[in-house]
């Protein structure tokens, strides 16, 4: 009984406070007499015992019968009214209306009409909260000539005339801001790697209570940078903060050359956050550009570290139609044209490459590009650039590599693009015939040398070239593998069956029941490594001619070689690991122990000097010596010419071999080095379409020595069975193939400086080579 009396007489407290509210409410009125209006606010601002709002209701009275027209008194009463019908209550909203109006009215040719007109609408159409939004904005901006304001920032409007208005041509639908976070993100440090990026949608429509800006120049203060910017015509949204309008120019500056600036064209920005990203801009950039350039342009505030260059304001061009004014005669650039801060970019919103073009004695010297070069007076540089280098009738190609190039010096300097899809591919040498493995390539112009090398002091392998129709069946299998599935037998099987040349990843995914982005991102890794050929603007691919040869030599039907070369060097300032001399085109490669050109045929080369000579098409010259299954060939400057796949014996010292039924037991018993080879010739180490080694039979291997050779007996090592160089052994001429299932037979003439009378006998290899001249034969 108890709780239910006090539950009662709980209930009847709540509802004799809600009857003194809602009285008190209706009992609050506005006289429509001026007069009678001034003093009935005076009494209820007074009453609400906040001192603030006595203070305003004060100032009011003391300029409402002098200050406002009759028509401007009549107004506001309305508007006052019409608050007080909608049930507001004193307060905020009251303050700042009556504030505000003061404010207007005592300023001479001020907007006092249009101020009335926008909240007449405001007051009939806005609720208590949004119109407090508003009187919030009008203040800030009577007051300190602002349109945000915060503990980390501030936007000024510094110049200009305003004038306030209503646009109710359409739905209001701007939706009032959210409150600003405790940072605004305005003092965070700025990201350097971050262009600038085009607005993705149009500017707004603004509606409701605005206020329109003339020839108004805006000021953005922060405890980063701050800016001075316009002047603009245009308006904003005093429920949202929004402005949109067109027109001024905004400086670099804060970056420290005031001679850059762009002409704004239409742009918006929110005064809560007011970074500008406007998409319709024109750079000014004398000393850099030949002319004008359009494109985007951002601007943010922000905190920079101490001794850092600004990052802001940035801008990026919309195609690559950047003119530079280059004084520069041996630099050629088309591209795009970006700032971050004053750092200058290639970059353009096209998102095609640049192209850099640089001559050498007015000779083409380079061509590289990149999405992203970064240029100063002098250098060019990119963390990923295309290179393209005249070599020969050919040109020297890496799809992606890390860039700089210094105009005053001369160099050229490429490493390689760690962390990127590119660092595993080499550079294509298209004269040479050669893919080629370096961490790294300069080239500094007066010496015209391209060189390669590996950096020191770096856990690396050491550089690597390989020909271009080098083959491992491991490595084909080692593809399917890796992926699970091989995409060039699946893209052989479609071609061939669909009777086309190209496919998507789709089309494969398809066929095959694969995966369509597990294909695509084979497809496009294969084609980093050369066994496709894509179009991008196409989404197409097709087989390359490494990608068919691979495919038809993994069935042994197809030729292909085993040629490469390992160069175990330290380079330095003077020398690397590989040269390519620009006068000759020959390239020089330094450290080789030996090499494989073809391991079925068993041809291996040791260069005695550790060094290799390639010139075009991968023929080859070393000093040393050239082995070919039994054969061995000794000199200096021994050629191979690789597509005849023959050593020419001009330069050679001696040709030993083991004899076929020792070599056929493991035997290395060599003859023959004491033949000379006076007018030199030729040996056919194979066939030239069977490189590999897979087609057996064949008359290869060959030798031909036209003008024949000579058998000495002076060599020191036989002693007591040394004779003079007029006892000797002539053979005419030498045609004889099939070496590698017979020895080869010298049929010619000994002469015996006249002990003997000159006699031809026939003979094989020999073990040990003497006259017997009692018996007049040549013992083996």
């Amino acid at each position: 009984m108890r709780l239910t009396n006090t539950f009662a007489r709980l209930t009847l407290f709540l509802l004799v406070c809600v009857g003194i509210g809602t009285l008190h409410a209706q009992s609050l009125k506005f006289s429509e007499d001026p007069g009678t209006f001034i003093t009935e606010v005076k009494k209820v601002m007074e009453s609400s015992r906040n001192p603030l709002y006595a203070k305003t209701a004060q100032e009011l009275d003391s300029i409402w019968m002098s200050a406002p027209s009759a028509s401007q008194q009549a107004q506001f009463v309305k508007i006052m009214r019409r608050l007080v019908e909608k049930g507001q209550k004193v307060g905020p909203v009251f303050n700042l209306l009556m504030h505000n109006f003061r404010t207007l009215v005592i300023q001479p040719e001020a907007d006092v009409n249009g101020f009335l007109a926008t909240l007449d609408r405001a007051s009939e159409l806005y609720d208590g909260k949004v119109l407090q939004k508003v009187l919030e904005s009008m203040q800030l901006l009577l007051d300190k000539h602002q349109l945000y304001n915060s503990n980390y920032n501030k936007l000024y409007v510094v110049a200009g005339s305003y004038r306030f208005r209503f646009d109710d041509s359409q739905p209001d639908k701007d939706a009032p801001q959210a409150a600003a976070p405790a940072n605004d993100g305005w003092d965070t440090p700025s990201d350097t790697a971050t262009l600038v990026k085009a607005p993705s949608e149009p500017l707004p429509v603004l509606t409701g209570a605005l206020v329109d800006l003339k020839d108004a120049s805006f000021a953005m203060v922060s405890g980063g940078d701050s800016a001075v910017f316009g002047p603009s015509t245009g308006a904003v949204s005093l429920r949202a903060g929004t402005f949109v309008g067109k027109g001024g120019k905004f400086d670099w500056s804060l970056a420290g050359d005031p001679s850059i600036y762009v002409d704004l064209g239409d742009y918006t920005f929110n005064a809560v956050n007011p970074r500008l990203n406007i998409e319709n801009v024109t750079l000014h950039n004398e000393s850099r550009l030949e002319k004008p350039v359009r494109g985007v342009f951002e601007f943010k505030p922000t905190r920079r570290p101490a001794g850092k260059p600004s990052t802001y304001p940035r801008f990026v061009s919309q195609r690559n139609d950047a003119v530079l004014r280059n004084s520069r005669k041996s630099v050629l650039y088309k591209g795009g044209f970006s700032l971050v801060g004053t750092t200058v970019y290639s970059t353009s919103l096209s998102n095609e490459p640049a192209q850099l073009y640089v001559t050498y004695n007015d000779k083409p010297a380079f061509r590289m590009a990149s999405r992203r070069f970064t240029m100063t007076d002098s250098t060019v540089a990119a963390q990923v650039a295309e290179l393209s280098l005249p070599l020969g009738s050919d040109s020297l190609y890496h799809p992606g590599v890390r860039f700089r190039y210094s105009d005053d010096a001369g160099q050229l300097r490429l490493e390689r693009a760690d962390n990127t899809p590119y660092a595993s591919l080499p550079y294509v040498d298209g004269y040479h015939k050669m893919n080629i493995w370096a961490e790294a390539m300069r080239w500094d112009f007066p010496k015209e040398q391209v060189e390669f090398y590996m950096i020191v002091g770096k856990k690396e392998l050491p550089v690597r070239l390989e020909s271009f129709d080098y083959f491992r069946k491991q490595r084909f299998s080692g593809i399917a593998e890796e992926l699970g599935f091989q995409p060039l037998l699946m893209a052989a099987n479609y071609v061939q069956t669909k009777k086309v040349q190209s496919f998507s990843p789709y089309d494969l995914a398809n066929q095959y029941r694969q995966d369509a982005t597990i294909m695509r991102n084979a497809l496009e890794r294969l084609s980093l490594d050369g066994y496709f050929i894509s179009d991008p603007l196409a989404d197409q691919y097709r087989l390359s001619r490494k990608g068919v040869m691979y495919i038809l030599a993994s069935v042994d039907k197809s030729d292909y070689d085993n040629f490469q070369i390992i160069s175990q060097f330290e380079a330095n300032s003077e020398l690397a690991n590989a040269t390519i001399s620009l006068k000759d085109t020959l390239m020089t490669v330094r450290g080789v122990e030996r090499f494989v050109v073809s391991d079925s045929l068993k041809i291996v080369a040791i260069p005695s000097d550790k060094k290799v000579v390639i010139g075009r098409g991968r023929d080859f010259t070393l000093n040393g010596q050239l082995k070919s299954a039994n054969f061995r060939f000794t000199g200096s400057g021994l050629k191979f010419d690789y597509d005849q796949f023959f050593v020419s014996l001009n330069q050679v010292d001696s040709i030993t071999y083991t004899p076929q039924e020792k070599y056929a037991k493991g035997m290395s018993n060599e003859v023959g080095g004491h033949v000379k080879y006076e007018k030199g010739g030729t040996f056919f180490l194979s066939d030239p379409k069977n490189k590999s080694g897979r087609q057996k039979g064949g008359k290869s291997p060959r030798i031909v020595i036209p003008e024949g050779m000579t058998v000495y007996f002076d060599q020191p090592e036989r002693k007591n069975l040394t004779y003079n160089r007029e006892v000797f052994f002539k053979i005419p001429k030498l045609d004889f193939d099939s070496l590698d299932k017979r020895d080869v037979v010298f049929v010619g003439t000994f002469n015996s400086d006249g002990i003997l009378p000159p006699s031809k006998p026939r003979s094989k290899a020999w073990t040990t080579t003497h006259w017997d001249l009692s018996t007049n034969r040549l013992f083996r």
